[in-house]
C-alpha cells in the first residue's frame, strides 16, 4: 500500500486536487491564513487552491496592493509543491534558507543571522545549536514538535517569517511520518502542548481515512 506522501504526489502528478493532494494544501493554506492574518474564508481558500489567485467576498480579483498578508498566501501558492519535491533531502542550514526564501521572497540580504554567502549562522554558538537540531532524527511529528520547535524558537535564525518557517518544516515532518499536516493558528508554535498536538494530529489524519481507503 502506497504511504500518505505517495499517495499524494501520485495526485499531484495528475493535477487531481479533489482528494488528498487537495486536502494537504487546504491545510497548508488554511494555516498560512492563519499565521498571516489574511483572514480569507474556506471558500476563497479553496478557490485559490484551484486558480492561484484571490477573490473579494464579491468574486472580484483582489489587487496586489490589497492587502499584504494575502499577498504572502500569492507568494506560497507553490510551497506545498516545494516541499513535496524536496522531502526526501537532509535537513541542513542550506535546506532552511532555500525553504525561507521559497516561502518569505525575501533575498538572502534580510536574513537576520546567517551570513549571505556561506550560508552559516553569524553566532558560532547558535549555528553549533542549530545543527545538532537539524541533524536529530525525530521518530515522529509529536518529537519533532517538542524538541525541534522550543529550541528553534531561541535561535530565531531569521529577522522574519520563523513561525512561517516551523510551521512547513512540521508539515514536512508529518507527511515523512504519514501524518496528514494539521491546520494550526499561531498558539501552536507560540506555546508548544503535545497533548494538544497530538489530538490535532489525530484529528487531520483522520478526517481523511476515506480518502485513503
Amino acid at each position: 500500500m502506497l504511504s500518505l506522501y505517495e499517495q499524494i504526489k501520485q495526485e499531484q502528478a495528475s493535477d487531481y486536487n479533489n482528494g488528498l493532494y487537495g486536502a494537504y494544501k487546504f491545510n497548508v493554506f488554511s494555516t498560512l491564513n492563519k499565521l498571516c492574518n489574511a483572514q480569507l474564508s474556506d471558500f476563497q481558500i479553496s478557490i485559490f487552491i484551484e486558480d492561484d489567485v484571490i477573490y473579494d467576498e464579491n468574486s472580484r480579483k483582489l489587487s496586489r496592493k490589497y492587502f499584504i498578508p494575502r499577498l504572502v498566501m500569492i507568494s506560497n501558492r507553490y510551497t506545498p509543491d516545494w516541499l513535496l519535491a524536496n522531502i526526501d533531502e537532509d535537513l541542513s542550514l542550506q535546506y532552511i534558507c532555500r525553504l525561507h526564501q521559497k516561502a518569505t521572497r525575501l533575498p538572502l540580504r534580510d536574513i537576520y543571522r546567517i551570513d549571505e554567502w556561506s550560508g552559516k549562522i553569524t553566532d558560532p554558538k547558535k549555528e553549533t545549536l542549530l545543527k545538532d537540531l537539524l541533524d536529530r532524527n525525530y521518530s515522529s511529528p509529536e518529537e519533532f514538535y517538542k524538541e525541534f520547535i522550543p529550541s528553534y524558537k531561541h535561535i530565531r535564525p531569521f529577522k522574519h517569517g520563523n513561525n512561517l518557517i516551523l510551521y512547513l518544516l512540521l508539515t514536512r515532518e508529518c507527511l515523512k511520518h504519514n501524518n496528514m499536516p494539521p491546520i494550526l493558528d499561531a498558539s501552536y508554535l507560540i506555546k508548544t502542548d503535545s497533548k494538544r498536538m497530538r489530538k490535532v494530529l489525530e484529528e487531520a489524519t483522520s478526517q481523511i481515512y476515506d480518502l485513503r481507503y
